[in-house]
């Protein structure tokens, strides 16, 4: 987790070179990491080294890894169920739930599987000001909202 999270600031941060080294050492623990190459093409892409975008997405090609579509959830779904969601952004219709389905004031807890988009970023920055609840999302890339104000300093 340090090293992925130290790549996700690398991207941030546009550094290439901690950031090549943050993904060599999480791929070494896992060599089938699709975020991790999502991460590092990211990281060149924003440094306009497109030559490295390429060779990363070949590697991943050739390695058979494939990206997992970004899906949120507060209960388990069937697959066709999931299938709908990939039309939207599924963590602002799960917040959208739990906002109309426990009482106020109660804290609401959302789990995504990659990272928050910079929309949805904003959107709960506001909501959580707005309705004045706590936030908390994600499993691996942790955001808390509160007040209008992100633990991530609004870094996503």
């Amino acid at each position: 987790m340090v090293w992925r999270s130290l790549l996700g600031t690398c991207v941030i941060h546009k550094d290439i070179e901690l950031g090549e080294l943050s993904t060599k050492h999480v791929l070494e623990l896992e060599l089938e990491d699709e975020s991790m190459y999502v991460l590092l093409s990211n990281m060149y892409a924003s440094a306009q080294r497109w030559d490295n975008v390429a060779l990363v997405r070949k590697n991943m090609k050739r390695k058979r890894v494939k990206k997992e579509p970004g899906l949120s959830w507060i209960e388990n779904q069937e697959d066709d169920e999931k299938a709908c969601l990939l039309w939207v952004h599924s963590e602002r219709l799960a917040l959208t739930f739990r906002l109309v389905s426990i009482p106020s004031g109660c804290p609401i807890r959302i789990m995504k599987n990659l990272r928050i988009c910079l929309d949805c970023h904003v959107v709960f920055n506001f909501i959580s000001k707005i309705v004045k609840r706590e936030i908390v999302r994600d499993i691996n890339w942790f955001h808390h909202f509160e007040d209008e104000v992100c633990s991530s300093g609004d870094y996503w």
